[in-house]
C-alpha cells in the first residue's frame, strides 16, 4: 500500500485548528502553548483513542509508534525513517505559514533525547 498524505486537506485542517486554538486558547485549550499527540504501538487498543482520531482526521492514516508536537505555526513529527519519508515527500515545504519538521527516531533510545 502506497501511503500518500493529502497536503491540501492537511494544511486546511491545521489552519482551522490554529484559528480555533488562538480564538479559544484560554477557555477551551487551557492556555496551552503546545499540543502533544503520541500514538502507541499497533498492537494496543487504538480504535477509539483521541490520538488515533487525530491521525485519521489530519493525515488520513494512523502512524503507530510516533509522536506529534504542535506549537504556533509548527508541526513536529517523530517516527521511524520510513514513516518520516511520507511527511518529507508530501508535507515539508508545501506551506508558507505552517512549518513541518520531521525527526527520525533511531533505535538507540538515548539518541532520541535532546541534550
Amino acid at each position: 500500500m502506497d501511503v500518500s498524505i493529502d497536503a491540501d486537506k492537511f494544511f486546511e485542517r491545521m489552519d482551522r485548528l490554529f484559528v480555533d486554538w488562538n480564538t479559544h486558547k484560554n477557555s477551551t485549550w487551557g492556555g496551552a502553548e503546545a499540543l502533544c499527540i503520541p500514538l502507541g504501538t499497533a498492537g494496543t487498543d487504538l480504535s477509539y483513542s483521541k490520538s488515533s482520531a487525530f491521525h485519521i482526521y489530519f493525515l488520513g492514516y494512523e502512524f503507530p509508534e510516533s509522536i506529534i508536537v504542535i506549537t504556533k505555526n509548527n508541526f513536529y513529527f517523530m517516527a521511524t525513517a520510513k514513516k518520516c519519508a511520507y511527511f518529507e515527500r508530501d508535507l515539508v515545504g508545501k506551506n508558507s505559514t505552517i512549518n513541518v519538521h520531521v525527526l527520525t527516531k533511531g533505535k538507540d533510545e538515548g539518541a532520541n533525547k535532546e541534550t
